[in-house]
């Protein structure tokens, strides 16, 4: 765990809350998502969690050989699966049943990321920098950007966007995602804050 880093941003700081951003280093009362300070294949560091849907958590993260942020998803499809990651960082299946599906799943998770990857000329499609297994379970490295959700955009503007305006953002996601499935990816986690 590193002392001079701040998990919430990933900038230099040995004072909290962070003067960047905020962040208090206080341990998350959710027990299944990885620690900051998490170290992955040698060299991602782990930061806040970004999200988290019904297959998986997305981390902020700090390549440490790069020092870039990033954006690590974890596959957790946690109706499958369960850790204790105050114990260990390993994902276990909750059922014996479960573990050839789990398994199957995990895999295409890996092949989806190698799909995007090669969809890295649209704009609209985050760049993928790696992704691997460990703790029984996988990880995709992607480009990180800035900004806000489409949920935390719509409640800034008081909680309605006028039909152009929800055309003009919707139009290129639209169009991302029918390159995504002509790729043989369904996206199965999309939502105005994801």
């Amino acid at each position: 765990m590193r002392a001079d880093f701040c998990y919430g941003c990933m900038e230099h700081t040995s004072v909290y809350p962070c003067p960047k951003c905020g962040y208090s280093p206080v341990r998350s009362t959710i027990s299944y998502t990885l620690p900051p300070g998490t170290i992955l294949k040698g060299k991602y560091l782990v930061g806040k969690v970004l999200g988290q849907g019904g297959f998986g958590i997305t981390y902020l993260g700090w390549n440490q050989y790069l020092e870039t942020r990033v954006a690590i998803k974890e596959y957790y499809p946690s109706v499958f699966v369960e850790r204790n990651a105050t114990q260990n960082t390993t994902v276990v299946c909750r059922t014996e049943q479960l573990e050839e599906y789990y398994a199957e799943n995990r895999m295409r998770f890996l092949r989806e990321a190698k799909i995007l990857a090669k969809l890295q000329n649209v704009p609209q499609i985050v760049s993928i920098h790696d992704f691997f297994e460990m703790n029984n379970t996988a990880y995709i490295v992607m480009e990180y950007v800035r900004g806000v959700d489409l949920a935390k955009y719509i409640r800034m503007k008081g909680g309605k966007l006028t039909p152009q305006e929800t055309f003009r953002i919707l139009k290129p996601v639209m169009e991302a995602l029918a390159k995504v499935h002509k790729g043989g990816i369904v996206h199965r986690d999309i939502s105005p804050d994801n």
